[in-house]
């Protein structure tokens, strides 16, 4: 069965979100916090290995969805319930940085669109390997 375009283009769009995510992690300074016993430049050095091997996985996930993993495929729709999730920190992510506002608001688009998109016949279909039947 051949690959559906679909997986080809949520493919691309992940990748991409992941390096705006790169972008909005190391572009943006943390914010202060005074009376901290942690210096900030450990805090941000923290931070910065944490998306580092944040992303690793992501892209190992990645590469097996596209490949038609079934497990990926449970991933990416795990990871799209979580990102919706973060709907509850809207409004303080738009109050810290617009940018992030709006990338946090395309997520979600595109993650409501996965949890309908993987869920079609075909689609699971082509990760579970089965030829679809006309109905």
């Amino acid at each position: 069965m051949q690959k559906p375009t679909g997986i080809t283009i949520s493919t691309l769009l992940m990748v991409l979100f992941l390096i705006s995510g790169a972008v909005l992690t190391f572009g943006q300074p943390l914010p202060a916090m005074p009376n901290s016993a942690i210096p900030s430049s450990t805090i941000a050095a923290f931070a910065h290995i944490a998306f580092a091997v944040y992303a690793v996985i992501a892209l190992v996930c990645i590469w097996f969805y596209y490949s038609g993993k079934e497990w990926a495929r449970w991933v990416v729709m795990i990871v799209s319930v979580l990102v919706l999730l973060g709907l509850i920190n809207i409004v303080k992510t738009f109050a810290a940085s617009h940018l992030s506002g709006a990338d946090a608001i395309a997520k979600d688009l595109f993650a409501v669109f996965l949890l309908y998109y993987l869920n079609t016949p075909p689609i699971r279909a082509w990760f579970s390997h089965k030829e679809t039947t006309a109905v």
